[in-house]
């Protein structure tokens, strides 16, 4: 049966004014090209899913230019097998300091020093000997000498740098931790783990009780950080002899400040592996992730310490060399890596899969070197060293493996939709030259991408370009709209066969088109013309009156209720409706005699629910 109006709204019949319906669609339109574009690279690695655009996910032997304003190849790692040194492992631990231009290196039962600063690396030199079945659990410098911990099993030793020949031997004083301040050493008794022994010469003056057993000693703001399994302490002062006119009474000046106390440690074999003071930042290993002290961290950080998000298994030591905070740890996939933080962020400088790198030591341009790595168990003895800062055209930090820079999971603020990446373009460009700039070597660049989460890979441009004084590079690939869709992408860039130069990385952007936007919907113009009386297609006369059809309208607007409509086409596609009036416009012709009622004209607006 056909309807009896053009129109019909919540069961009432409605005609409509020739030349006035229109129907359409609601909301954005689909398909809009947008660009998004990377342009500084402060926030270094780890961050998994787009919140800001400087931070990337992932990568491996890169580093920032310019402080982070770009990425390019770094460190320079060469490997070095030293016929001198005791293998170093996961239970023979290395310790190290600097003293006198050099390196000095505790393994075992062993001191070493390196070469001086500024001459090629070369086998370390066996100094001292401490005797079979004693082991080294630390190391410190101490006015011109070292001084080296044996733990439970021998006293501490101050040993002569140049000769290696014993200074002073502190008789009773079995350490497990050591630190120099103010002249004078201090460390962790074996004997009584919760208390810090002083030493001036052979003399003891003072001991220092905490709370619980010491878990790690160093120094941090011109003070000493001492970490217990339940505190953290700072201890400053200096030694005072408080009977100058007698037999000398030393005792330390302060006492200890609680910093806070933060809980019994969960793992005491994991916890607090080490405590290193960097960037005006006190970091340890606690949770089985990388925590820096911030007496201000609340939130999703524990108390006192705020998460930097790098986490994983265990640590294998850390040290501040070249102006890095350096970490050797297990991932969480059992993988080896080594981090690097530059004070904004960190990125990740090593990655091996089956042989861990160990205690990072610092060299301070010994062998020209700034960061040495050792190799678990390995006999032959080979380890890594690193070079971090640039020395010139012959001693780069340019690595010689493959180096990645990935960007997270990016949404582009609408994880929900759906995209259609259209177009990837990545731009190297630096100012001055970087490496060498009369280089040919040709280097392999290459812009890819991934739809899954990074589980697999398509390369989408490359070059080879091979003038390292050419400063400017363009990669730029266009897809088709069916190519890649997903809700994320990411964006890697990879550098090979790099020697002496590197194309520096400064932007990288893509253009996108969402497919799934607000939700699809169809909206509604027309104009009504209610009337006394109106005639129905049936030639039937309609019971309501002009004014009650008006009414209708006016009220189904006011109330904001959903009413059904069956549309002009209803008799073809009998598909019926809900919608809401969105708005009305009622039109009338004026007249003198209030008692008449004139013709509106009613333009109404649908919007599908």
């Amino acid at each position: 049966m056909p309807e009896l109006g053009d129109v019909v709204l919540a069961g009432l019949a409605y005609t409509v004014d020739p030349k006035t319906y229109l129907r359409t669609t609601d909301g954005e339109q689909e398909g809009q090209v947008e660009r998004w574009v990377m342009r500084d690279f402060l926030a270094g690695q780890h961050r998994a899913i787009q919140l800001e655009r400087e931070a990337a996910w992932d990568g491996l032997d890169v580093g920032p230019a310019w402080q982070g304003q770009g990425v390019e190849p770094w460190p320079r790692r060469e490997v070095y097998v030293d016929a001198a040194i005791l293998p170093v492992s996961t239970t023979q631990q290395a310790f190290s300091t600097q003293q006198g231009g050099y390196t000095l290196i505790a393994v075992g039962r062993y001191l070493y020093r390196s070469v001086a600063a500024g001459v090629t690396w070369a086998d370390v030199a066996n100094i001292h000997d401490r005797g079979a079945g004693f082991t080294a659990t630390g190391i410190a410098t101490i006015q011109t000498h070292v001084a080296v911990a044996y733990g439970a099993n021998a006293d501490v030793r101050a040993i002569n740098v140049s000769t290696g020949a014993t200074v002073t031997t502190y008789t009773g004083e079995k350490w497990k931790h050591i630190v120099h301040y103010a002249g004078t050493i201090l460390g962790s008794d074996t004997a009584n783990a919760k208390r810090i022994r002083v030493r001036v010469t052979s003399t003891v003056f003072t001991d220092i009780d905490l709370d619980t057993a010491i878990a790690a000693m160093s120094l941090h703001d011109g003070r000493i950080a001492v970490a217990t399994q339940t505190s953290l302490y700072l201890l400053a002062g200096q030694p005072v002899n408080v009977n100058p006119g007698g037999a000398a009474d030393w005792r330390w000046s302060q006492d200890p400040v609680p910093m806070f106390t933060h809980g019994n440690i969960s793992e005491p074999d994991q916890d607090y592996q080490f405590l290193v003071s960097f960037s005006g930042r006190l970091w340890t290993w606690l949770g089985r992730e990388i925590v820096e002290y911030d007496p201000n961290a609340g939130g999703m950080n524990r108390q006192g310490w705020k998460r930097s998000g790098i986490e994983g298994q265990k640590a294998y030591g850390a040290t501040v060399a070249g102006g890095y905070l350096i970490v050797c740890l297990k991932a969480r996939d059992g993988g080896y890596e080594t981090w690097a933080h530059d004070g904004a962020g960190w990125w990740k400088i090593r990655r091996t899969e089956s042989t861990a790198n160990l205690f990072p030591t610092a060299l301070g341009d010994c062998g020209e070197m700034d960061l040495l790595t050792f190799h678990d168990g390995d006999a032959s003895v080979a380890y890594s060293l690193q070079r971090l800062n640039y020395r010139g055209t012959t001693k780069t930090t340019y690595p010689t493996t493959e180096s990645t820079y990935t960007t997270p999971m990016l949404h582009m603020d609408a994880p929900d939709a759906i995209k259609s990446w259209r177009q990837i373009g990545a731009s190297f460009a630096t100012p001055e030259p970087r490496g060498n700039s009369a280089s040919t070597d040709s280097v392999s660049i290459a812009l890819k991408y991934s739809i899954d989460g990074g589980a697999t890979w398509t390369t989408c441009q490359s070059a080879s370009p091979n003038a390292g004084s050419v400063r400017l590079h363009e990669l730029l690939a266009n897809l088709a709209s069916n190519v890649a869709t997903s809700r994320y992408i990411q964006i890697r860039v990879t550098w090979g066969s790099v020697t002496d130069w590197a194309p520096v990385l400064q932007s990288l952007w893509v253009e996108y088109a969402r497919l799934d936007g607000p939700a699809k919907r169809r909206a509604w113009r027309m104009t009504v013309t209610p009337a006394d009386p109106s005639i129905l297609r049936d030639g039937s006369v309609d019971a309501r009156s002009a004014a009650t059809q008006l009414a209708d309208l006016w009220n189904a607007w006011a109330n904001g209720t959903t009413i059904t409509l069956r549309d002009i086409d209803y008799d073809l596609v009998p598909t019926q409706r809900n919608v809401r009036v969105r708005s009305i416009v009622e039109e009338r012709t004026t007249t003198r005699d209030a008692a008449r009622w004139t013709t509106p004209q009613i333009e109404i607006q649908l919007i599908e629910v």
